[in-house]
């Protein structure tokens, strides 16, 4: 089972994306988001809305690590 962390950065890694890059589309620093894909932090529930529209996946799929097509 993956966690969330685990997820955002495999979605992000999949759209070629650094960590810096998707920072700065939800307003947060770069370092906050390697915590959040170290599973240190969990973000909150708007975030994670944003972080999924960015990485085109649904907040389901954010959740569970699967991208449906």
């Amino acid at each position: 089972m993956a966690y969330l962390g685990d997820n955002i950065r495999l979605f992000r890694e999949r759209k070629r994306m650094s960590q810096a890059e998707l920072a700065e589309y939800c307003g947060i620093t770069p370092s906050m988001v390697s915590q959040y894909e170290s599973n240190g932090k969990i973000p909150n529930f708007v975030l994670c809305m944003k972080i999924a529209q960015l990485l085109e996946v649904s907040a389901e799929e954010l959740m569970k690590g699967e991208k449906r097509k």
